[in-house]
């Protein structure tokens, strides 16, 4: 059973190590591909979904001529005295083809039967309706359209290597068998909640922009179900066992760092690897684009600002 541990660890550090998602290749653009409203674009290049992405639909409905966007003070007594703020008005409802997340959002705007809407006082609602837009939005990425592939591998690697590893450690003494079932069967359990948790972190996130005090109680968790499995594994070593304690020790090393690597078993999908070149390409341009380039464009279209900027708000790093 250790050797199997082993392997299975092994191969698995072995995939995310030298199977990595091949380089994307940026292609210089000048526009956003045409068929990628912003919402779906920034979700394309950061790999995950945020209510930023579904925000840069309103400079887009406003540049489609949905809605229009102005700014000015609300016409509450007791708000007056704050600063500007944007009002939201409403100038014709979505065209047919507009996708249920579009609508979702564009009726959150407007759930309270006005055409104009101030942004520091949305409707009631409009939090829990932008979550389900954000459901929505997920959904659009299915099938063809996925953005990462390989989902069920990390899960079955990881079965493998807990159940093997937990085995080798019950079957580690025959002296004292049903102590060391004990604490194969915990550490096996510890290093899957520990895998468990760093998966869904990578699943949740692949672009994790927290900062180091929100992702503290994260590690702070790996550090303390790997200690724990740690225990569960030492416990055995020494104990009458039928292979050298150091080779337990290194299948726990290789098991823990195979826990860890796990989670990013995840991999990018021809699909978005072929529009993140794109849009990354597109990015740069806007990023880094010279004044001639530019003015050219401005020539050729004069609304060139107001038709990148919900891509360069959804797409910003």
């Amino acid at each position: 059973m250790m050797g199997l541990s082993l392997f299975f660890s092994v191969l698995c550090i072995f995939m995310e190590l030298f199977l990595k998602d091949k380089k994307v290749i940026r292609t210089l653009e000048c526009y956003p591909p045409g068929d990628l409203n912003s919402a779906e674009a920034g979700v394309i290049v950061d790999g995950t979904i945020t209510g930023a992405h579904l925000i840069s639909l309103i400079p887009f409905w406003a540049q489609k001529g949905y809605i229009s966007i102005r700014e000015g003070k609300s016409t509450k007594k007791k708000e007056k005295s704050e600063k500007y703020g944007i009002w939201i008005c409403r100038k014709t409802e979505l065209p047919e083809k507009a996708k249920a997340y579009e609508r979702g959002l564009y009726n959150a705007l407007f759930s309270n039967g006005k055409n104009e809407v101030y942004s520091k006082n949305l409707p009631k609602d409009f939090a829990q309706k932008l979550y389900r837009a954000r459901t929505e939005l997920k959904n659009e990425f299915t099938g063809k359209k996925a953005l990462y592939c390989w989902k069920g591998i990390p899960v079955i690697f990881m079965v493998l290597i807990c159940v093997t590893f937990g085995l080798a450690v019950a079957d580690s003494s025959e002296a004292i068998a049903w102590e060391n079932a004990i604490f194969g069967i915990f550490g096996a359990i510890f290093m899957g909640i520990s895998w468990v948790l760093r998966y869904q972190k990578t699943k949740n996130g692949r672009n994790d922009k927290e900062n180091w005090k929100e992702k503290m109680p994260h590690w702070i968790g790996l550090a303390v179900l790997t200690g724990l499995a740690w225990i569960s594994t030492a416990m055995c070593m020494g104990r009458d066992c039928t292979f050298p304690s150091w080779v337990l020790a290194i299948g726990f090393v290789l098991a823990m760092i195979a826990c860890f690597l796990c989670g990013n078993l995840i991999h990018s999908t021809s699909y978005r690897k072929k529009m993140l070149g794109r849009l990354l390409g597109f990015r740069e341009f806007i990023q880094n684009g010279k004044m001639p380039q530019l003015q050219k464009i401005l020539e050729e279209n004069p609304e060139y600002y107001y038709d990148v900027l919900p891509y360069a708000m959804a797409t910003r790093s």
